[in-house]
């Protein structure tokens, strides 16, 4: 009974996970032009202000690769957090239909949402290599690995995910304090700075910070050409599962009362 179980689950989420990235697009004039679109802009934007307006130089390392590339990788692991955190605590208002259907397995929601903002974050990332690319020659054979280090921050998000649909079933508030949770993330990661900007005694909190360790693998393996962390990653992704386990947790033992909520 297991695997028909699991197989009409995933094949329940792939579906809505479709549905929703094309429900993000449609009726708009450029459709799934956007998806690109957006992050080329952001890009401009950053590069003609730190680059050519303020000059700006990655400080504290020799030979520094690109300081818009640098921020961009940023950016990308930024946007990844933004994308989940922000659609979370809505998950459960905005599906009752979902929710009142018993049978309905409602975690698999909170694998759209991650599985929606992975596949924005695929886009960009496929930008960030483009860019790589044509500054500097070729991309690194490092770049290969990307995904080991972008799957433990999706265990990470799911725990979150999961944690914020049910908290934002009963607290309504919650979602009018995520854009300052959004936004405190990123200037509490190292994202327009390097860790080493810090002063010492307070880098302890940057490295605790969930968005540290994978902004600076991603700028690693593909701005850099160095392996990952192997070590640093396997501990992430024990943290992440914990993360991701305690946040399943957390909902099914929670939703019996999203059914009054909606």
């Amino acid at each position: 009974m297991t695997v028909p179980r699991m197989h009409t689950f995933y094949d329940m989420a792939l579906a809505l996970l479709q549905r929703d990235i094309a429900s993000r697009y449609r009726g708009t004039l450029l459709g799934f032009v956007w998806p690109v679109l957006n992050p080329l802009l952001i890009l401009a934007i950053f590069s003609f202000f730190y680059t050519i307006v303020l000059g700006a130089r990655w400080p504290g390392v020799e030979q520094a690769p690109d300081y818009t590339l640098m921020l961009y990788c940023g950016i990308i692991v930024h946007g990844l957090f933004a994308d989940c955190v922000t659609r979370a605590p809505q998950l459960i208002l905005t599906h009752p239909t979902y929710v009142k259907r018993v049978i309905f397995p409602l975690e698999a929601l909170g694998v759209v949402v991650v599985g929606s903002a992975l596949f924005q974050a695929a886009i960009n990332i496929a930008i960030l290599l483009g860019f790589t690319a044509w500054q500097h020659g070729g991309i690194p054979a490092t770049a290969f690995w990307i995904p080991l280090v972008i799957a433990p921050f999706a265990l990470v998000l799911l725990g979150f995910t999961w944690f914020l649909a049910s908290l934002g079933a009963y607290f309504r508030d919650l979602q009018l304090a995520m854009p300052m949770v959004v936004l405190a993330a990123m200037f509490l990661s190292p994202i327009f700075y390097p860790i080493s900007a810090i002063p010492a005694h307070l880098r302890p909190l940057l490295e605790w910070n969930p968005l540290t360790t994978i902004i600076e693998e991603l700028r690693a393996v593909v701005l850099f050409g160095r392996n990952p962390d192997l070590l640093a990653l396997a501990l992430y992704t024990l943290a992440g599962a914990a993360v991701a386990g305690a946040g399943l947790m957390w909902f099914q033992r929670t939703r019996s009362g999203f059914a009054e909520l909606v």
